[in-house]
């Protein structure tokens, strides 16, 4: 293997009534584990989509989650095109 690594995975929702409840949860809990198993990174991603698709991801609530994060979190949400507010309050988008 070139680049040995461990992947964590918190399965969520990216859209729909439970998405930004979903997002703050996981990002709270990867905070929340103990320091050898907590990650470098957190990386927010999900493909491309409409307007509303997206709409999770500039959630007051999840800005605030991700600023309050004490791992570094990589937005990856959308195209090359779309931005949302997850992405300007990212360490890295």
């Amino acid at each position: 293997m070139k680049f040995p690594s461990h992947l964590l995975i918190w399965p969520i929702n990216v859209q729909g009534v439970s998405a930004e409840s979903n997002i703050i949860n996981a990002i709270k809990g990867f905070n929340l584990l103990q320091k050898e198993k907590k990650p470098d990174v957190i990386i927010l991603a999900r493909g491309g989509g409409s307007l509303e698709d997206l709409m999770s991801f500039n959630s007051e609530k999840i800005a605030h989650a991700i600023f309050n994060s004490d791992i570094p979190i990589i937005s990856a949400v959308g195209h090359e095109t779309d931005f949302s507010i997850s992405d300007f309050v990212s360490d890295y988008r």
